[in-house]
């Protein structure tokens, strides 16, 4: 089982982190559970913590439709979150066609 930090569709700043035997990668879109709901998500990097004292809930399932982000395409998107202090899955989810 492998550990990713998410970049949920969602207005918050900050990442999320789900678990996955699946291969995942980086700039991969996914969906993810957010709540009660299923949210879209972008793969940001594998998780630096490795023990977590709540349950880590699994990636739903990879997200066919949407092309995967370059690395050029990742950092940008960090770049601007961070410049306008707004939510990294906010600015990711613009990256793709509606």
């Amino acid at each position: 089982m492998k550990y990713w930090d998410v970049a949920v569709e969602a207005p918050l700043n900050r990442l999320f982190t789900y678990a996955s035997e699946r291969e995942v990668h980086p700039g991969q879109s996914v969906e993810v559970p957010f709540g009660k709901r299923k949210t879209r998500g972008v793969v940001i990097a594998p998780s630096v913590s490795k023990s977590f004292d709540h349950d880590v809930k699994p990636i739903a399932e990879g997200d066919s439709e949407r092309p995967t982000l370059t690395a050029a395409l990742m950092e940008w998107g960090a770049g601007i979150a961070k410049y306008y202090h707004y939510p990294a899955g906010e600015v990711f989810s613009m990256f793709f066609p509606p």
